[in-house]
């Protein structure tokens, strides 16, 4: 695997002595779509903060454009200078099922023609797995991986191959070590 980015026992201690991450180690290869997955507190946005290089960073958007319509325009901003590696935050969240969805496969359409690296945070299981190689579970309380799931399932994936053994199998996989992320606790 070419590595893209490396995280090197990456610590992250905040102002007021909150330790936000503990030696956090994490490889992501080129053209990987990798998804931090974990419980709320669990440092995700805070590793893909400083991968970015950013403590503050602000979006304007036209207040006439539908939730779904302003994510569009933020990709497609992002996607003008063509970059190899987009680092996204919980970008559907707020979305209607049917929306994110469809943006879920539109965003995976996307990674497969222009060939960047994604790091993707998301508390959904369903949604690492659909769009995933790789799916690293962060714990919280300092955040750290307890698991890194190879994703391995064939692309292009389509809504069928939510309705699939395999696809099942990786959430049950994905479901567990979510829940002993959250045994893990100080």
């Amino acid at each position: 695997m070419s590595v893209m980015l490396e995280l090197r026992s990456v610590e992250k201690r905040y102002d007021n002595g909150t330790l936000a991450l503990e030696r956090v180690n994490l490889a992501v290869g080129k053209h990987e779509f990798v998804s931090l997955l974990g419980p709320s507190g669990c440092g995700e946005s805070t590793a893909l903060k400083m991968i970015a290089g950013l403590a503050k960073f602000a979006h304007v958007y036209p207040h006439e454009l539908s939730g779904g319509m302003k994510l569009w325009v933020a990709i497609a901003r992002a996607m003008v200078t063509e970059p190899r590696l987009l680092l996204m935050d919980e970008p559907f969240a707020a979305l209607d099922e049917m929306t994110r969805l469809k943006l879920n496969s539109d965003t995976l359409a996307l990674w497969q023609a222009q060939q960047y690296t994604t790091i993707f945070v998301t508390r959904s299981v369903y949604k690492s797995m659909y769009l995933s190689n790789r799916v690293i579970v962060m714990a919280a309380r300092p955040g750290r991986v307890i698991a890194d799931i190879a994703v391995e399932a064939r692309y292009p994936r389509t809504d069928s191959f939510r309705n699939t053994p395999r696809y099942a199998e990786l959430c049950v996989q994905g479901s567990q070590a979510l829940q002993k992320a959250g045994d893990h606790h100080d």
